[in-house]
């Protein structure tokens, strides 16, 4: 049994060519989840803006707590690892 699965889209419309209206906003998904593969987490940056999705099976937690709290801990060491651009 894994935990879970993580995929990363990478970067997308970084030079902005994307200009239909239905394809404008946040764009997100997340991995599939199953019995054996509980949580699902996902990332894209879309138009220079990072999306994070987690689906949490669940078999594992119906709690929107826990979900909330495991997603500021991934953010936060996001932020962790994260050189401070502001300090040049």
């Amino acid at each position: 049994m894994s935990v879970g699965g993580f995929s990363n889209l990478g970067e997308w419309d970084h030079g902005n060519d994307i200009t239909a209206k239905d394809c404008q906003g946040d764009w997100l998904f997340a991995p599939p989840v199953l019995r054996f593969q509980m949580v699902g987490a996902g990332c894209v940056t879309f138009k220079g803006r990072l999306t994070l999705t987690l689906q949490i099976h669940p078999e594992l937690t119906t709690s929107p707590e826990v979900a909330c709290e495991w997603m500021r801990s991934w953010v936060r060491e996001i932020e962790l690892g994260l050189p401070d651009v502001t300090k040049q």
